[in-house]
């Protein structure tokens, strides 16, 4: 049985990353904005997937 948290850490790998990428383009694009937000938000999510991911892993190689 596969471990939650392995799918939990892709999606919020993947929308973390989304963010990130999104947040580097409005900011190099639109000079005004003062609040990076979407990346400050998408390296968090990043972060957060990336732990979640390691976990769910090294639970699944302890199960098996």
């Amino acid at each position: 049985m596969m471990d939650l948290r392995l799918p939990i850490g892709i999606f919020f790998t993947i929308v973390g990353i989304m963010l990130f990428v999104d947040g580097i383009v409005q900011h190099v694009m639109v000079d005004n904005l003062n609040i990076p937000i979407n990346t400050d938000w998408g390296l968090f999510l990043l972060a957060f997937g990336l732990v979640m991911g390691i976990f769910g892993v090294i639970a699944t190689k302890k199960n098996r």
